[in-house]
């Protein structure tokens, strides 16, 4: 057996936020650069006279910086939005672990008294200690699955019954870790 495999750190499933929201809200506004960029340079390229030499030059400059600055924000937006990773939720084997930020809080499972999703809120609630919760949305799970697999998991470990070669069956929709 692997020496990770007795780890009490060791991670069973990991979820990141959703992310397409705001993924579509910056393409939405590069889209619309590109397009008045587009636009500005077909009115450039008009040869029937109709505008006039000066508009034309003004209109192929817009173009230019329009296509360019709308390539270069949708480009930095999306590599901005995918090296942050502001929220993750880990299920340990020892525990769960929520990172907001730079704020990191490990419950272990002994601790953890319970835990609910009521529409776009998580809250893990602690024994003797005030409950965390988040609203951030995770990929490919709601906030109740998500409480669901928590005390699922978390049923297995204290059972002691959390084998870590069985990780790929245990039943989720979310995002697994495979080391």
């Amino acid at each position: 057996m692997p020496a990770e495999a007795f780890d009490p750190a060791f991670h069973i499933e990991w979820y990141r936020p959703a992310m397409l929201g705001r993924l579509l809200s910056i393409w939405a506004v590069a889209i619309c650069l590109m397009s008045v960029g587009v636009l500005a340079s077909a009115a450039a390229l008009d040869n029937t006279g109709r505008i006039p030499l000066m508009w034309q030059r003004i209109a192929g400059v817009i173009g230019g910086l329009g296509t360019l600055s709308g390539a270069l924000v949708g480009l930095l937006g999306v590599l901005r939005l995918l090296s942050r990773d502001p929220v993750c939720l880990l299920l340990r084997r020892d525990g769960v672990s929520l990172r907001v930020e730079q704020d990191e809080t490990f419950i272990a499972w002994e601790a953890l008294s319970g835990c609910r999703g009521e529409g776009r809120v998580l809250t893990l609630e602690r024994d003797g200690a005030a409950s965390v919760s988040t609203r951030e949305r995770f990929m490919g799970v709601t906030t109740e699955q998500l409480a669901a697999r928590i005390l699922a998991v978390q049923r297995l470990a204290l059972l002691g019954v959390l084998d870590m070669r069985q990780r790929h069956r245990l039943p989720v929709r979310g995002v697994r870790s495979d080391p």
